[in-house]
């Protein structure tokens, strides 16, 4: 019987041979995770802030850096990770002497709300409903106005210096590669 059961196995290898490799697949690209962004002008768009103004970015862009934060809204655990530890670089980002913008889709009253829950006031609010300003970065979801999270380092060139877009929402730019965007595109 066992003598059996194992022929039975190696024929069952032997009629699988055929469809494995016969050597190992070479290393696998990491993804892309810039979509194609930098190098790219960046685009300008006016979005109303959780404090109640409007922000043209055409005023800013050109100035100095600029981030842009693009997040799903308060209620994403990710978004809320993310922040937290944007909040726990503050003295960084704020000495890179950039302007940092959080965008979602969500009303000025929630996204205060994540502003005022991890001490984010030195970064501006920005509420994209229609989803104007995320389509021309990162995009939406399809049939959905909820943002694509992504991060955008731009500098005073308005040339984007750095561009994380992931199509794996738990996965985000880490701040040290973001602040290390911020400091070239400061030059």
């Amino acid at each position: 019987m066992a003598i059996k059961l194992f022929a039975l196995a190696a024929f069952a290898l032997m009629a699988l041979a055929p469809a494995l490799p016969a050597a190992p697949p070479a290393a696998i690209p990491a993804a892309d995770t810039t979509g194609g962004w930098v190098g790219r002008t960046a685009p300008a768009f006016t979005l109303p802030s959780s404090q109640g103004a409007s922000v043209d970015t055409s005023k800013i862009l050109g100035t100095r850096p600029v981030v842009l934060i693009f997040y799903r809204g308060v209620w994403c655990p990710f978004c809320q990770a993310q922040m937290t530890q944007i909040g726990k670089d503050r003295e960084a980002f704020e000495k890179s002497g950039a302007a940092v913008y959080a965008i979602s889709d969500e009303a000025p009253a929630a996204q205060k709300k994540m502003q005022d829950e991890h001490g984010l006031d030195f970064i501006t609010f920005l509420s994209d409903k229609t989803g104007v300003a995320a389509r021309q970065y990162a995009g939406v979801y399809s049939g959905r106005t909820t943002l694509k999270p992504a991060v955008f380092v731009i500098g005073r060139d308005r040339k984007v210096r750095y561009a994380y877009l992931n199509d794996n929402f738990r996965l985000r730019a880490a701040d040290q590669d973001i602040l290390k965007a911020v400091c070239g595109a400061s030059r």
